[in-house]
């Protein structure tokens, strides 16, 4: 087996990334046609570096670093390091880490934030290169065949498709409800226009499964979707609600109708993220019977 080699990526390798990031991420869904959305949203601003390692011609990992662009902290930087399982203990992941840290230092970034599956090799790697454990999240999935009763809809509450009510509506509650949530940066910093482009013009996004719950006419809840049709699986994106509407049992109605809907439309699994410290949304997955199969532990690093 020869040495490996890294080099940068091109959106020609996208589907041998892909291929790596399924070999290793067990609740990864994104169709082929959204990686290459993502690849082709990501912002000039962000500095974006991807790396791609081979092994006698054959991509075996990859890595990207850039500053993060959904928050306004100053010099808030990511970096992501995925190697294929086969390959794991060569050292691989070392040498991409380097090349992506010393980008991140060229750029100007101050403090670098980096997920790894809770795995005691990889919490062993992170802290040997100066690393301090952040936020904990779980991985949790459900059959949308086998959800309990639907929640009772309160009066004055009406449920909309989010293609029905609309990206403008549907992105100022989702980035209010974002400003609240528990974790090592702040979510303040995503614009309109690139949101719309990632995330609502997404080929994996399900409009016509989000759901949208209104009070009097106002969106005050909603839970957005993303969906890889080809595996019959989904992933929640968000499941919000505007301060003024929360306690009123919104999340868990919102969420209940967008299960029954991906059912409808093919999804036969639902795969959600959460943030262990974030109590009210891990009461209500719990509530539809989620069940959790992996976690995730962030590492901050002062540059």
């Amino acid at each position: 087996m020869g040495e490996p080699i890294i080099r940068e990526a091109t959106e020609a390798d996208v589907p041998q990334l892909s291929r790596i990031r399924y070999a290793a991420l067990p609740w990864y869904v994104v169709s082929l046609a959204n990686q290459v959305n993502r690849w082709r949203t990501a912002t000039p601003a962000s500095r974006m570096l991807r790396l791609l390692t081979e092994v006698d011609g054959v991509p075996v990992a990859l890595g990207a670093a850039s500053f993060n662009d959904y928050t306004t902290q100053p010099g808030a930087a990511m970096i992501h390091i995925v190697v294929d399982p086969a390959h794991r203990g060569r050292g691989i992941g070392s040498a991409l880490h380097d090349r992506l840290e010393a980008h991140l230092r060229d750029i100007g970034a101050r403090q670098v934030r980096g997920i790894a599956e809770q795995d005691p090799a990889d919490h062993a790697f992170a802290l040997a290169r100066g690393y301090r454990p952040g936020e904990r999240n779980r991985f949790s999935r459900v059959d949308t065949g086998s959800l309990p009763p639907r929640p009772p809809v309160p009066a004055g509450v009406e449920l909309r498709s989010a293609a029905e009510v609309g990206p403008e509506a549907v992105f100022a509650v989702e980035h209010a409800a974002m400003l609240d949530l528990p974790g090592d940066v702040p979510f303040d910093g995503l614009r309109y226009d690139d949101w719309l482009d990632r995330t609502w013009r997404s080929p994996d996004q399900l409009p016509d499964v989000g759901v949208v719950a209104l009070v009097d006419g106002v969106p005050a809840a909603l839970t957005l979707v993303e969906g890889n049709r080809d595996l019959g699986r989904a992933m929640t994106q968000t499941t919000s609600t505007l301060r003024a509407y929360r306690g009123r049992g919104l999340a868990r109605l919102v969420k209940w109708e967008s299960l029954r809907l991906a059912a409808q439309a093919g999804i036969h699994t639902a795969f959600t993220c959460n943030n262990y410290e974030n109590a009210p949304i891990l009461a209500v997955n719990d509530w539809f019977g989620y069940e959790i199969f992996a976690s995730q532990q962030s590492y901050l690093k002062e540059l």
